[in-house]
């Protein structure tokens, strides 16, 4: 995943401050690439791995998210979307709503109200994963999408006129929403952070608002 991004974007801050690998890109056309993972098998029977694209402000392009959380024995939670910000039926939204159509998941998740405001109905939300067949098809279709999106959203711009877009409103809704999530702290103090370092790097590093 790192070398997928890295090779579409510039890197901004390689997140030298943190023991584990926390990098934000750019390029003209991505304001912000955020990839989060951290490793702590070993230590805390734990692995993380997060991946959030967002578009320009004024870009009705949906953002990319995938994140994966895994113990020693299975991935316990998998989550896949480009979710919509601006146009609901831009061309990435339809070619994401193609890409998974005809997956199925054994234990697919019943998502929160906060998960429902921003994700497209077409998210990929699984846990429990314990097959290697079935942690093929999410990583597959991560790559897959992280790569199509990377490559295409250049291509899909909105289209000239006198309208000026300026999405921040919902960039941050969307930041709102995720900060909504209790897992995320529960994780992250998992992984040995205290109260205080999981609320900062929830919203500064994972989803900071413009």
């Amino acid at each position: 995943m790192e070398n997928i991004i890295s090779t579409r974007a510039v890197l901004l801050d390689s997140g030298n401050q943190y023991s584990w690998i926390n990098k934000i890109y750019n390029n003209e056309y991505v304001r912000r690439a955020h990839l989060d993972i951290i490793d702590a098998i070993d230590t805390k029977k734990l692995y993380m791995m997060h991946i959030c694209v967002f578009p320009n402000i004024n870009d009705t392009a949906p953002l990319y998210g995938f994140d994966i959380i895994a113990g020693t024995n299975k991935v316990t939670g998998a989550f896949l979307d480009y979710s919509p910000i601006g146009d609901v039926n831009h061309s990435l939204c339809n070619y994401f709503a193609d890409l998974v159509k005809s997956t199925e998941w054994s234990k697919p998740r019943e998502l929160p109200e906060w998960a429902r405001n921003i994700f497209s109905k077409q998210m990929i939300a699984a846990g429990n994963i314990n097959t290697d067949l079935e942690l093929d098809v999410i990583l597959d279709l991560s790559k897959q999408s992280l790569i199509h999106y990377l490559d295409n959203i250049k291509t899909h711009r909105p289209v000239i006129s006198n309208v000026v877009y300026n999405f921040t409103t919902q960039q941050n809704y969307y930041c709102q929403q995720q900060k909504q999530n209790p897992h995320t702290p529960r994780v992250l103090k998992g992984l040995g952070f205290t109260e205080e370092m999981a609320h900062d790097f929830i919203h500064k590093e994972l989803f900071p608002e413009i």
